[in-house]
C-alpha cells in the first residue's frame, strides 16, 4: 500500500482511515518471520495519488495492479534450470553419448548482468535430510498478470445500501 498515509502534523480525513482499513483487512496479513518466501505467490498493489479536481478540490485516485512472484535459481545454466524444475516434459537426452554434452554444447549460461542483486534472495535449500541444512540464492521476477483498476471513492454508507451516508464525494453538508 503506497500513498495511504498523511503527513504527521495534519488528521487524515475519516475517509482515508476508513478506506486504508478496508484495503488492509481485505487480504490476511502475512508475517515475514514465519512465512515461507516459496508460499508467496501472488502480490496486490495499492497505490493512492492524488489529482487536481474541478472547483480546486483533490481527487483521491486508486490504482491496483496484481502481480505473480516467480523464482528461479541463480547461477545455473538454462538447460539445468529447465530439467531442475517440475515440467511437463523431460529433455530427450537419447542423442548426447553424455549428461555434460547436455549441459555444456547449448552453452546457456545466465550473465551476470541478467540479474540485479536486488532481485536476488536467499532462501532454505530443500533437502530430503532435515539434518542438512543451507541456503540457496533465488531471483526473483513480478510478471503483471491484471487487471489494472483506476478506482475513485465516489460514496461510503454504513450497511449495505440502505444505512447512513458517511461520505459523498459530490454532496458536502455543513453541520448545522
Amino acid at each position: 500500500m503506497n500513498g495511504f498515509t498523511s503527513p504527521k502534523d495534519t488528521k487524515p480525513p475519516p475517509e482515508l482511515s476508513l478506506l486504508t482499513s478496508t484495503f488492509q483487512h481485505m487480504i490476511p496479513p502475512i508475517s515475514a518471520q514465519t512465512t515461507s518466501v516459496s508460499s508467496i505467490r501472488r502480490v496486490l498493489l495499492f497505490n493512492r495519488t492524488q489529482i487536481p479536481g474541478p472547483n480546486g478540490q483533490s481527487i483521491d485516485i486508486i490504482d491496483l495492479h496484481h502481480f505473480s512472484i516467480s523464482t528461479k535459481p541463480v547461477g545455473l545454466p538454462r538447460v539445468v534450470r529447465k530439467t531442475a524444475t517440475t515440467a511437463p516434459a523431460l529433455p530427450n537426452l537419447g542423442k548426447f553419448e553424455d549428461v555434460a554434452d547436455f549441459v555444456l554444447n547449448r552453452m546457456d549460461y545466465d550473465s551476470t548482468s541478467e540479474i540485479d542483486e536486488d532481485e536476488k534472495v536467499e532462501i532454505p535449500a530443500p533437502s530430503s535430510k532435515p539434518e542438512i541444512s543451507g541456503t540457496q540464492q533465488q531471483a526473483i521476477r513480478l510478471c503483471e498478470i491484471g487487471p489494472r483498476l483506476r478506482l475513485e471513492l465516489v460514496k461510503i454508507e454504513e450497511g449495505m445500501c440502505d444505512g447512513k451516508v458517511l461520505y459523498h464525494r459530490y454532496v458536502i453538508k455543513t453541520k448545522v
